[in-house]
């Protein structure tokens, strides 16, 4: 997060726990309630503080949810927590741009280099072992595929 949406995250915040001390001193909606929007306000400067903004859109939008008894509040941390999700996706698409495209060939030997690498670790993978029959083991139950049939010219 940039310090600008830091910035608004705390006034946010400030504003929503003004608001839940509003209710609560008021007395005009439940206590409860006021003590969840308080939370949620401490869940959204924790968030803040922290910088992720996936976590801090999680937080504000909870916290919208948490004030829903004051519309333009609620309003305003929904549309923070959408603004930060915007942001997001568009810094995971820049950074998706700036990694080099592959070719086909490049693509194929990084498949079998992982291929490779995931052989390696199976355990008891003997090296050099030729490769294992990929049909079941006989039983009675057992009935083999049947031979595809020849066509005649």
């Amino acid at each position: 997060m940039d310090p600008r949406e830091q910035r608004i995250g705390y006034v946010l915040a400030g504003v929503a726990a003004a608001g839940s001390a509003g209710v609560a001193l008021v007395g005009s909606h439940d206590v409860l309630l006021a003590g969840i929007g308080a939370l949620s306000t401490a869940l959204l400067v924790v968030a803040v503080r922290h910088g992720q903004r996936v976590f801090t859109a999680l937080a504000g939008f909870l916290c919208g949810i948490a004030l829903s008894y004051f519309l333009p509040l609620e309003l305003a941390c929904v549309a923070y927590s959408g603004y930060l999700v915007m942001r997001t996706s568009n810094a995971q698409n820049k950074a998706r741009r700036a990694q080099p495209t592959m070719t086909a060939a490049e693509r194929r030997s990084a498949a079998q280099a992982r291929a490779a690498a995931k052989a390696s670790r199976r355990k008891g993978a003997a090296q050099g072992a030729a490769p294992v029959a990929k049909t079941p083991a006989p039983n009675r139950r057992y009935t083999p595929p049947k031979s595809k049939p020849t066509r005649r010219s």
